[in-house]
């Protein structure tokens, strides 16, 4: 018996054949590689969505709102329990409560659950770099 990755790679391939109605081949491929990134081999993919910062709000704290319209949670007390259930990793380490007002560095890369990636960008502004 397959396991039941192997088996969605199957269904998948399968699938591509119906898709090609509505995409191309390259996004399928894409789709594919990004799944097997993230899922088979517990990558980071490649392109995911960057997180703007500025740099004087650049807490996990201060980007929960940024996540919620991203859609990346529905809600700010989503996230908390998602911290609290160790489902939200900065650079593949487990965060807590105590975490949330930890500073992000630029490229940090947020997953959230198991799906979820972002990039973070730490905007800096001409002002700051000249005191």
């Amino acid at each position: 018996m397959l396991a039941p990755n192997e088996q969605l790679k199957i269904i998948l391939k399968g699938v591509h054949q119906c898709v090609d109605e509505y995409h191309s081949q390259k996004e399928v491929e894409k789709a594919m590689a990004y799944y097997d990134a993230a899922f088979s081999k517990k990558a980071v993919p490649d392109n995911i969505p960057s997180l703007l910062a500025d740099i004087d709000t650049d807490t996990v704290n201060y980007v929960i709102p940024q996540l919620i319209k991203l859609e990346s949670v529905k809600s700010r007390s989503e996230f908390i329990r998602l911290v609290r259930q160790g489902g939200v990793r900065i650079n593949g380490e487990k965060i807590n409560e105590h975490d949330l007002n930890r500073i992000l560095v630029n490229s940090d890369v947020i997953k959230i659950g198991k799906k979820k990636f972002l990039r973070a960008v730490i905007k800096i502004f001409p002002e700051v770099l000249k005191n």
